[in-house]
Order: structure tokens, then sequence, then C-alpha cells
């Protein structure tokens, strides 16, 4: 049956045995070397075998000194209860040995599929992403171990930080976001985006329930540890469907090193599965530089802030953009954060134009400079020409853009957004529905596609669109303004008004919210808005004695109020000013009351006429 001490718990209970239960004794041989005591002991040999099946080991020690965090790892791995849970196969263990031993990267061998999948663990080693990414590429374009065909669509899920510090979530995020952006580079590879697999941080879920969900074949996971400036990364890929464990690689560099290693990679891609990459993808994944390991930490926490599209947090994504600058003024990303960072600010009206637009243009010509062939750094070409009232060139930059990274959600969401901002109605909605396969469980990805449906005059289907998306966050009070706007069009005002309630109550306003529904029972849905656009504008009258308020909000709730003359007025300003948000007057829903107006078509006119002005410079 086995030995007192190194039997498996299965063993112990009668139950079938297999491989498995073998790696449980290695791991008690291996606990017992490097510590000099059993993991499992007792009085009796009966209270050994009833350690086994309940307790949990304590942490191996040598000397009173815990041991290295890789080793400890794979022999908690190898004692885990559930055979399931443990390493599969010894040749599973004998690389994750043979890693730590090394210190080198080690590739596994090709497995066979197994009964059952492990418990999520990270195979010990360290990788730059480029390197995780060269390999899965070899994966997916020769087709997957065992003859089960190639990868179509993947989903990269958060990398945990094994480092026990939560101060490095933001570090250990930004690599999980480096994988899923060079792998979407691959025009024959969905990949879905960071914000959708986010939502699975921490999550209990099966695979298959999380791939059925994301609707993808194959999914990767991994840990991130950084100590110093060593960075280690473990990935390994999973058919989801079967739970069938695939592949694994782990490597380990110097943080300056990180990026650099995707050289490495695109190498192993060009010279391995190059029949499968365009000449271009080959390029953009071969183009690499050292980055300054101060300057790639600071530019990863401006990502972090910047993508959170909140007005609160731009700010703080620059200062930290700003830091990387400082520390390699030649690293072209960061400019290109900056850029957009002060180009939402003056977009939101969060700054004045003359403020923003200046310091985002110089900060996108300066990354274009340095390297014209980034996605990124066209992408913040395009929205910039875009806020200078110049849709064609924002649309032909940003087709620059998804042609050097086709799966990027961000990027596709924003020239689905320009397409419907410039009346392409059709061709907005089918990159608005590409832009939510791509990061379908996305508050922006999906609000953006109700935006759409909405200023197309498609109002059933923003309605279904915007319910769907209130779904994913029922606490985001701008989701509950857009579908009462959509409500108000269709004259449903009882369930506009409560909608409205609903935004006024999550934006911290309770009475106003009381009072809204007050004066719609007492006087009507025209009167009751009438009155709250009244008290909202005389709020903003007061808050602009102290602070930059945008004249676009000044005109658009004149012109709610059916204010013409007021409206017109500020739009003039507006326009003197260069709004930004100016550029898409034609189109936006909220001005429809001024469009019979020959004063708005003589106004879209001049607005016109300064953005081909602005794409003939």
């Amino acid at each position: 049956m086995g030995t007192v001490g190194y039997m498996s718990p299965e063993q112990v209970s009668g139950l079938a045995a297999d491989a498995r239960s073998d790696i449980f004794s290695l791991g008690c041989i291996l606990y017992e070397a490097v510590a000099g005591s059993r993991p499992f002991s007792g009085g009796t040999g009966a209270e050994t075998l009833a350690a086994i099946l309940r307790d949990e080991p304590a942490e191996p020690a040598r000397s009173g000194r815990p041991l290295p965090a890789d080793l400890a790892g794979v022999i908690r791995h190898c004692l885990e209860k559930r055979p399931d849970h443990r390493f599969q196969t010894a040749r599973d263990l004998a690389y994750a040995l043979k890693a730590i031993l090394t210190g080198t990267p080690a590739t596994v061998p090709s497995l066979g599929p197994v009964a059952r999948r492990r418990k999520r663990f990270v195979a010990i080693g360290v990788v730059g992403a480029g390197v995780v990414l060269g390999t899965i590429l070899l994966v997916v374009t020769r087709g997957l171990p065992g003859g089960t065909g190639p990868v179509h669509s993947i989903a990269v899920l958060p990398l945990q930080n094994v480092s026990g510090d939560p101060a490095q979530d933001y570090f250990v995020d930004g690599m999980t976001e480096e994988l899923i952006a060079n792998l979407a580079k691959v025009e024959k590879l969905r990949v879905i985006s960071r914000t959708s697999v986010m939502h699975y941080k921490g999550t209990k879920k099966l695979l298959p329930q999380i791939a059925r969900e994301l609707n993808v074949d194959s999914i990767v996971e991994g840990s991130v540890l950084r100590s110093g400036q060593r960075v280690r990364i473990t990935v390994q890929l999973i058919r989801a469907a079967t739970d069938q464990h695939l592949w694994a690689e782990s490597y380990e560099k110097d943080l300056t090193d990180v990026l650099a290693a995707q050289a490495e990679a695109a190498r192993a891609i060009v010279g391995e599965i190059k029949v499968r990459l365009t000449p271009e993808e080959g390029k953009r994944l071969a183009k690499v530089r050292p980055v300054d390991p101060e300057a790639y930490d600071a530019y990863l926490r401006g990502r972090f802030y910047w993508s959170k599209f909140k007005s609160e947090d731009y700010q703080t994504a620059i200062e930290f953009f700003q830091k990387a600058i400082e520390k390699d003024p030649t690293y072209a990303p960061a400019y290109a954060g900056l850029a957009h960072a002060y180009r939402a600010m003056a977009f939101e009206g969060l700054i004045p134009p003359s403020e923003g637009m200046p310091k985002a243009e110089s900060a996108a010509r300066k990354a274009q400079a340095l390297d014209d062939t980034l996605a990124e750094v066209h992408f913040a070409l395009g929205q910039n020409r875009l806020a200078r009232w110049d849709p064609a060139t924002c649309l032909d930059e940003l087709r620059k853009a998804l042609a050097s990274s086709p799966h990027d959600a961000v990027i596709r969401r924003f020239y689905s957004q320009t397409l419907s901002r410039t009346g392409h109605w059709d061709e907005a909605i089918a990159e608005g529905k590409r832009t939510q396969e791509l990061d379908p469980l996305s508050v922006e990805a999906n609000r953006g596609l109700g935006s759409i449906f909405y200023w197309a005059g498609r109002n059933d289907e923003a309605i279904r669109q915007f319910k769907k998306t209130i779904e994913l966050d029922p606490k985001d009070a701008r989701l509950h303004d857009h579908l009462a706007e959509v409500y108000s069009r269709k004259g449903m005002y009882r369930e506009a008004i409560a909608e409205r309630q609903a935004y006024l109550s999550l934006s911290g306003d309770e009475e106003a919210a009381q009072e809204l529904g007050r004066d719609f029972a007492e006087s009507g849905y025209q009167q009751a808005m009438k009155e709250l656009y009244r008290k909202t504008l005389a709020f903003m009258e007061e808050a602009a004695k102290y602070t930059y308020v945008s004249s676009i909000h000044f005109s658009v709730l004149h012109a709610q109020l059916g204010e013409k003359d007021e409206a017109f007025t500020w739009l003039e300003k507006a326009f003197q000013e260069r709004q930004p948000w100016l550029g898409q007057l034609q189109f936006d829903p909220q001005f429809e009351s001024l469009r019979s107006d020959p004063r708005f078509a003589n106004l879209v006119r001049r607005i016109n006429e300064v953005g081909r002005r602005a794409g003939e410079a």
C-alpha cells in the first residue's frame, strides 16, 4: 500500500491511485530533503495518516530560514490533497525543477492530454513578455500538441502577482497588457482585450466557463514575480474546452531586457513560422529596444491610470508619463500616452483647449519622430486630428494604427466612434460590434456601441444595448443618463424620468432625484426637465467663477431649454476657443433642436472648413 508518512491522501482513503500519487510521495521526500523533517507526522501511524488527510504542511524551511519562493511553490504543488490539483505528470515536475536548478529558460516537451485539469499553478521560472509571445505564437501557428489544431481565438487571463506585494499589481497588470498587445498584432488571431479579461482577476471560475463567456478556444494564464531589478514571468497555454494543458514556458530577465526579449521572440517567430505571418507582422514583432527600468515602470503606472478613462485619473497618468520621459527622453510610448491624456482632458472639457491641445500635439509629434511604426503613436495622432475637427485625417491615422495592431479593442472603439461622428452609421455599427467581440465585458465597448445606435437614430437597439451595458455595471451613472436620453427621444417619459433619477442618485444628488420625481408628477416631463436644466445651469455658472467649465456644457443646456440665442452664443464662443467636441456638432443629438436654424448650418460649414485646412497643413 505504501509507507506511512509518504502515502498520498487517496492511498490513505483506499481510493484508486495513479502516477499523481507518486508525485505526492516524491513531494514528501523533497520536503524532507530540504527541511530536515517530514511534512506530515504524528505520535502514531494512525495519527500520521490522519494528518495526511487533514493537515496542511508547515511552510518548508531550512535552518529556520524560508526556502526560495519558487522551490517552496513546487513542493507545495506536489503536496496538494486532490490529485487534479498537483503536477499531472513527472515531466511537468521535472521541468519546474530544471528551471530552478539551471536558472535558465527551459521548454516543456509536448504533453499528452490529461483526464482532469490541474489547479492553476505557474511553472517556476521567468520570462520577458516577448519571449512568452514568441512561444505562444509558435504553438498558435504550428498547431497544438497532439494534433488538436491551431488556435483561432485566445484570452490572456490576468497574470498573478506572486511577489506578495500588492503594490506590484500595476506592474503585473502592465505585463498582462503587454502580452495581450503583442498578440493583438497578429491578424489571424482574435485576442480578447485587457478590460474584459481583468474581470477574471482572482476568479474561481473554471476555464471552460470563462472560455464560453469570452467565446475563445484557448486561454493563457500565468504569474509574474518581480524582485529588485529582476522579473520572472511564467505562462501556460490551455485548450479551454477540455481543460487540457498544452504548453508552458518560463524565463527570467533584467527589467532592462523585458522589452528587448521581444526581439528574441520575434526571431523565433520569423525563423520558425514566417509562412504563417505576413512580412509586416514579422517586422513589428521583431522591432524592440531596451528600456530604462524606471521609465518603463512609470509608463506602466501612467497606462494604468489613463486606461480607467476617468476624469480624476488623467492628471495622475500625466504625472507618470512625464516621469517616464524624464527617465528616458527617447521612449516613444510615453509621449504617446502623454498626448492621449492631455487630449482627453481637453476633449472632455476638463482644461481649456488652449492649454491641453498644444501639449497633446507636441507629445504626439515627438512620439512620431521617435518611432513612426507604433500603433499607439498613430492612435494619438489620429485622436489629435479629431480634436482639431479633421475627422478624415483622424480616420486615416486610426487605420494605420489598426494595420499595426488589428485586435486592439481601444483603438477600434475610437475608430467606430469617429465613424459615427461623421455619419458613417453602418460602418460605425459594424466596427462597434467588432470591438464588442474583442472586449465583451467592457463597459466602454458596450457603452460605445449603444451611443452609436443612439446617434444613428436606431433607438430600440440603443435601449437594448444600454440595458445590457447597465447589467455589466449598474452603478455607472453615465449609463442611466444615456438610457434616459433614448427613452426621452421615444416619448417614454416615465421610463426616462426613472433613469434620470437613477443617474442623479448614483451621482450623489439624492435630493435632486427626489425633486425631479415630484416635478414630473406635478407638471409633466418637459417642465420637470426644464427645472433640472435650470438648476444645473445655475450650478455651472457658480462653478465657473472658481474653475474652468467648457462652453460646450453651457451650449448644451441652453439648447435643451429651447434658448436658441443663448445656445448659439456659447457655440460661437466654443468655435473661437476651438473646443474639440465641436467637431461632432453636425450629428450630436443634443443639438437636434438647433438644426433647423440657419445659424446651425453656417456654423457646421465653418467648422468643416477649419478642419479641412488643418488636414491640408
